[in-house]
C-alpha cells in the first residue's frame, strides 16, 4: 500500500501526559509507513506491513503542561480487507464504506489534513495510564476543522526521498521503521553507495 504521504515530528524528550478521556475533534496530521513488523502474542509470530496515522486535538482537549495540544496515534495493518481495522475506521469516518471504485484509487496519503472526531479512552499499564483512541468519527455537519500547529508530514518506504524524511521524524518512530526489512534495504543500499563512491576517489 503506496503512501505517497508526509507527517510531523515530535519535539525530542517530551514526557507523556495522557488527554482526558471522552471525544474531541481533531485532524489528522501525520501518516507513517512502518513497513513489515513483526509481533507475537503468546507465541504466534506474525510478520504485516504497518501503517501509523497521528492525530492533533483540538481546542476541546486542553493543553499539555507546556502549552502544546495534544496527539494521539494508532497503529494499523496496511489492509484494506473488509474485515480489517483500518478498513472499519475509515467507513466509520466517512460516514460510509467504500465503493470498489474508491477502495481502486484510495491511498493513506489522502486523510492527511482531514477533520474527524476522536473517541478516547484511558488503559492502565502498571502504574501508568496512557490515552488511546477507540474510536473515528465523522466531523458534526458546521463544527469547523481544527487547525494543525505543525506542518503535516508523510513518510513512504517507497519514496525515493525516505531517508531524507526519516531523519525529520522523532526517535522513537525512527527506532520501529528501522526495524523492518523495506528500511534495512534502503540503509543498505546507502551503505554500498557510499562505499563505491569512496573507492573511485
Amino acid at each position: 500500500m503506496s503512501l505517497k504521504i508526509k507527517a510531523p515530528a515530535a519535539a525530542s524528550g517530551e514526557s507523556y501526559e495522557p488527554v482526558a478521556a471522552g471525544t474531541y475533534p481533531a485532524v489528522c496530521t501525520m501518516v507513517v509507513d512502518l513497513g513489515t513488523q513483526e509481533s507475537n502474542y503468546q507465541g504466534d509470530v506474525k510478520r504485516q506491513p504497518k501503517i501509523m496515522i497521528a492525530f492533533e486535538l483540538g481546542e476541546d482537549a486542553g493543553k499539555r503542561s507546556d502549552g502544546t495540544p495534544h496527539k494521539l496515534n494508532r497503529r494499523y495493518t496496511a489492509s484494506m480487507h473488509e474485515k480489517s481495522t483500518l478498513r472499519k475506521d475509515l467507513k466509520s469516518w466517512r460516514g460510509k464504506d467504500f465503493t470498489d471504485a474508491e477502495l481502486a484509487e484510495f491511498t493513506p496519503a489522502k486523510l492527511l489534513g482531514k477533520g474527524c472526531m476522536l473517541s478516547v479512552v484511558h488503559t492502565s499499564v502498571g502504574d501508568k495510564t496512557y490515552a488511546n483512541i477507540s474510536g473515528i468519527m465523522g466531523l458534526p455537519k458546521g463544527l469547523p476543522p481544527v487547525k494543525p500547529s505543525d506542518n503535516s508530514l508523510v513518510f513512504d518506504l517507497d519514496d525515493a526521498e525516505a531517508m531524507t524524511t526519516y531523519a525529520t521524524l522523532p526517535e522513537w518512530l525512527q527506532g520501529i521503521i528501522a526495524k523492518s526489512p523495506e528500511y534495512q534495504a534502503i540503509a543498505a543500499g546507502k551503505a554500498n553507495i557510499g562505499a563505491a563512491a569512496d573507492e573511485e576517489f
